[in-house]
């Protein structure tokens, strides 16, 4: 991108000539017969090339915003466009935590639990959509009395164990419970997160409330979970 400078008289710094943007020219040196260079573009016909480096920021709450033409700046090499780094509206970033938190909640809810049986077996029971689905008619079938006791039950890791109706009903509950647990961990986290407003030091908050979506505290959730462990 190229933009003219308008060479002003006197001790006066060149400006930029608002609206004047354009690609590089293909115009020819009459002597040479080469494309002119961009040297030769500014010298000649005071079109500097744009240097654009727009500055670090967080995307998460931030964006950074161009300023206007005029107030760039014209160095002897180019134009360095200016920038600034905005806050993103409260409500816009309150809505990315909210998106994080139902991935993270999900991810709490979906990898499993450590279940322990009647014998004193440790078990890690898959808890994806799919198999809660499965848990609850298991559930059923054991408190019916339709299922055969001391069944085998495969768990997320692969192993097989011989569980009896009461355990298959305790390993129900236990997941039941869990799942009630992560919705109820996500709804105290939203309202905390609601509850921020544009008073005071308000960033702060929203910075702890990003860690904590981001799983950096692994807090609250059900401490039989096997999603967060270190």
């Amino acid at each position: 991108m190229y933009i003219q400078v308008e060479e002003l008289s006197g001790n006066v710094a060149p400006e930029v000539i608002p609206g004047t943007k354009r690609s590089k020219p293909n115009w020819i040196d009459g002597e040479t017969g080469n494309y002119l260079t961009d040297e030769q573009l500014i010298t000649r016909e005071s079109l500097y090339p744009v240097i654009q480096n727009p500055p670090s920021y967080d995307s998460f709450y931030q964006k950074v915003v161009k300023n206007d033409e005029t107030e760039w700046i014209v160095k002897s090499y180019g134009v360095e466009a200016t920038y600034k780094v905005e806050n993103l509206p409260l409500e816009n970033i309150k809505n990315r935590l909210f998106r994080q938190l139902i991935n993270l909640r999900e991810k709490y809810e979906t990898n499993g639990i450590d279940f322990e049986d009647s014998n004193g077996n440790k078990i890690e029971v898959d808890t994806t959509a799919e198999s809660q689905i499965k848990i609850t008619g298991s559930f059923m079938t054991a408190k019916e009395g339709y299922r055969k006791s001391k069944s085998n039950w495969k768990s997320k890791n692969g192993y097989f164990h011989k569980l009896d109706n009461t355990d298959v009903q305790n390993l129900s509950y236990n997941v039941f419970d869990f799942i009630q647990q992560c919705y109820d961990r996500e709804s105290e986290i939203q309202d905390l997160i609601e509850a921020v407003d544009i008073t005071g030091d308000y960033m702060t908050a929203i910075d702890e409330f990003k860690n904590i979506v981001n799983n950096e505290f692994p807090i609250g959730w059900p401490t039989n979970a096997l999603y967060g462990r270190k």
